[in-house]
């Protein structure tokens, strides 16, 4: 397709933007010549709507357009399940079946031209997957945790020339051998290979030959390296990168993805080689929205090059756990993100209520998690009181906080939930009045930011 003809469909898009046919034949005409996809196409998807009806116990789940995140939507069987407007969709099965299972399933789904299946934790070997390798029109596939399954079964789903999505975290089985020969699908966008301990940088060297890779996660992979994070940096659409506790991941790799336009979303926490000079790599990301940092020890990671990443106006969600070094005054310059929306503070023993704040002026903040930050207290409540839109607040095990400073949270407008675990000065009373409203007062374990990654889990 020539530029003249690519613009030329784009413009057709743009023109009618809620159009998905148009969008589709734009998506069809990139990748029959080869271009990659950008995230942002394929984000605006909107298949319709249609149903699903089975006699086995399936779980029914869809991911609509522009969400992050895939929800239940209907069980089987009884009363067939809608499936609503969607990006995606995919069936689970209720129960951990084997292979044999697995036939009647991948029947099902080929009778029904159902798009995706997500087994968890099933003990289906690579006879199994080998059943599963012949379903070619599907587009999304998930086996996590998948024991028995090993190269020789993974590599056979190489002929699934559909796929789109496809998630084998946890598949302990899984070596460069598979990933090569998974690299040669055609159609593949997105892969989680999470807690695939057998990854190489060689086999990232494979993935880095995907042009239409927009996805990829490695939490958690501790043979990745700055070498294969460089091999990553060539890939032309990549928007998503999870290098969360690839422990091996330095400064090098921060300044080899430095400048990499495409780049929205980067998990870098737990890399705890990264410091300064690498947060000032990351700065020449121009597009960067979503950034996870953390722990860090002050002496690798500072105040000053905390407060660097006020260079990134385009960032909406910060994650900076437990970062030893994040100060009050490091904290300023962050508030002052324009497009800031998520923020966590969680574990960052320096930050004081005072240092609360500029985060009362951040206008657009509505998540803030600030668990165990200890030194925060009623004064900084008091702060918040004048961030209008917050809707989340973790407050948990930040032990000064008493009910005058509750007291301060009850005018927020736009206030939901509270978690108050831990706070063991705030009285049962003063929990029953914040929650008398709209907001709910939770006192459990931390509900804001910890969903295990900064990308989508869909």
């Amino acid at each position: 397709m020539s530029d003249r003809d690519r613009r030329r469909r784009e413009r057709a898009w743009r023109a009618e933007p809620g159009d998905p046919d148009l969008l589709e034949r734009l998506i069809a005409a990139r990748r029959r010549e080869g271009e990659p996809v950008p995230l942002a196409l394929l984000e605006r998807r909107a298949l319709p709507a249609r149903t699903f009806a089975s006699q086995l116990p399936l779980r029914v789940w869809s991911v609509g357009a522009r969400q992050a995140r895939g929800r239940e939507v209907g069980r089987t069987p009884g009363r067939p399940v809608r499936v609503p407007p969607h990006r995606a969709w995919w069936v689970q099965p209720t129960w951990r079946i084997g292979d044999l299972e697995l036939r009647a399933v991948v029947a099902e789904l080929a009778a029904q031209r159902a798009p995706g299946l997500l087994l968890e934790g099933c003990p289906v070997t690579d006879d199994g997957l080998e059943v599963l390798a012949k379903a070619g029109h599907l587009t999304w596939l998930a086996l996590r945790d998948l024991a028995l399954a090993t190269d020789a079964g993974i590599a056979g789903l190489a002929r699934l020339e559909r796929l789109e999505r496809l998630d084998l975290s946890g598949c302990l089985g899984l070596t460069d051998a598979g990933v090569r020969a998974l690299a040669r699908l055609p159609a593949l966008t997105s892969v989680d290979l999470s807690g695939c301990r057998e990854v190489t940088d060689a086999g990232l060297a494979a993935l880095a030959e995907v042009p239409g890779l927009v996805s990829l996660r490695l939490e958690g992979c501790p043979q990745v390296t700055d070498a294969g994070v460089a091999a990553l940096a060539r890939l032309p659409a990549l928007a998503e990168l999870g290098l969360a506790w690839c422990q091996r991941v330095s400064d090098a790799g921060a300044r080899a993805l430095a400048g990499a336009g495409e780049l929205r979303t980067l998990d870098l926490r737990g890399c705890g080689r990264l410091t300064d000079a690498g947060l000032d790599a990351l700065t020449a990301c121009p597009g960067l929205a979503a950034l996870g940092l953390g722990p860090a020890p002050a002496r690798r990671v500072t105040a000053a090059g905390l407060a660097g990443l006020a260079r990134l106006p385009g960032l909406r969600r910060l994650e900076l756990e437990s970062c030893e070094g994040l100060t009050d005054a490091a904290l300023a310059p962050l508030a002052g993100l324009p497009a800031l929306v998520s923020l966590n503070l969680g574990g960052c023993a320096l930050v004081s209520g005072d240092g609360l704040a500029p985060l009362g002026r951040a206008g657009r903040l509505a998540r803030l998690s600030l668990w165990h930050c200890e030194q925060v207290d009623d004064g900084g409540l008091a702060h918040l009181g004048a961030a209008a839109r917050l809707v989340d607040l973790d407050l948990s095990w930040c032990a000064g906080i008493t009910d005058a400073g509750l007291a301060h949270l009850a005018a927020l407008p736009a206030l939901a939930r509270v978690n108050l675990q831990g706070c063991h000065q705030v009285s049962e009373g003063a929990r029953a009045r914040l929650g008398a409203g709209r907001c709910r007062v939770e006192l459990h374990s931390a509900f804001l930011a910890r969903d295990g990654g900064l990308l989508r889990a869909s």
